[in-house]
């Protein structure tokens, strides 16, 4: 299967990375996976609801939002997708624990984030599973094989 970046393109347009749409990433990660909180150094008890007026998730909330925007734009350029995929797990090397089991699972919750704040159809929900499998964790792969 080749992946529909234009359906994927189509769903963020409709997602726009500001400070309301970021924390709720982290709201709903900390609601579904709350145990995820741990690989926040210093914020390992915070609340659901606190996240809103934290401003550390207001940032990180966006960059979250950004990085899926860029990894889209940027999945139709192989050499330029690998190299920010590269350094998006470069940033995340010193937090143990974060392996690709990890990263696989982080899409359940993005698919659960989309459906609660925008809505996910299933040609969407197969269009993302296609970029998971095919583009984002082959890269993945190639990055823990030591690239």
């Amino acid at each position: 299967m080749v992946v529909n970046l234009d359906i994927l393109r189509a769903q963020l347009a409709k997602l726009p990375i500001n400070e309301f749409n970021g924390p709720k990433f982290y709201v709903h990660m900390f609601s579904s996976q709350p145990d995820w909180r741990n690989y926040f150094k210093g914020s390992e008890a915070i609340k659901p609801e606190e996240v809103p007026t934290c401003p550390r998730f207001l940032r990180q909330g966006q960059r979250v939002l950004l990085s899926m925007e860029l990894m889209i734009e940027l999945a139709d350029k192989p050499q330029l997708f690998d190299a920010y995929v590269r350094d998006l797990l470069d940033k995340h090397k010193q937090i143990k624990g974060i392996d690709y089991d990890l990263y696989s699972a982080f899409f359940d919750v993005w698919y659960g984030y989309l459906s609660k704040i925008i809505g996910m159809s299933d040609k969407e929900k197969k269009e993302w599973e296609a970029f998971r499998v095919e583009l984002f964790l082959p890269a993945v792969k190639k990055y823990i094989a030591g690239w």
